[in-house]
């Protein structure tokens, strides 16, 4: 028995009428009353009683209904509760490297915050790479070439590598002028 079938359980029994809950549903009356005696099969109970006048609930059929009834809302309200209304909310658990958060990430989210009030943010600031599905991570910033393939991403900024030096390091240890000479230093 699915959720479908103890709906239109559910209407026929408050409208007394397959052919008016078909009506509404586009269906043909025929497949509104074979799903009902299927749910009747699947209990094995007698849920309605028909009669050329019309139908009625039986004790047991009021009785389901009556139990049945409050559980179907509490599962619509939960699908809408879920359901994308293409607004984000919820918790956003971002990691990123902590100079690149503190320059780049930081001064952007109270402008995310205010854009999508129901969107609250857990920001880890590490210079590690972390394990996002290990770790429940719904976002990392990563600084360089991707390594996982598993995982989706998108570039956000090209980056550029300067080397840099103090004068007074130069001095002490001369300047380099090849990449192999690094090595040294």
């Amino acid at each position: 028995m699915d959720v479908e079938t103890l709906e239109l359980f559910v209407e026929v029994v408050r409208r007394g009428s397959f052919a008016a809950v078909a009506r509404d549903r586009e269906l043909a009356p025929s497949s509104v009353s074979r799903a009902v005696a299927g749910l009747e099969s699947a209990l094995g109970v007698r849920l309605l009683q028909r009669s050329t006048r019309g139908l009625a609930p039986t004790e047991a059929g009021a009785r389901y209904v009556e139990d049945i009834a409050p559980l179907l809302q509490e599962l619509r309200g939960a699908a809408e509760a879920v359901r994308d209304d293409g607004a984000p909310k919820g918790r956003l658990r971002i990691a990123a490297p902590l100079t690149f958060a503190q320059l780049h990430v930081v001064p952007r989210l109270p402008a995310l915050a205010e854009t999508y009030p129901e969107l609250s943010f857990e920001l880890v600031m590490e210079n590690r790479l972390v394990d996002l599905v290990a770790e429940r991570f719904d976002v990392a910033i990563r600084l360089g070439q991707p390594g996982d393939t598993d995982l989706v991403g998108a570039r956000l900024a090209p980056m550029r590598y300067v080397l840099v030096a103090s004068p007074g390091y130069l001095a002490r240890r001369g300047r380099p002028t090849t990449p192999a000479a690094l090595r040294e230093h």
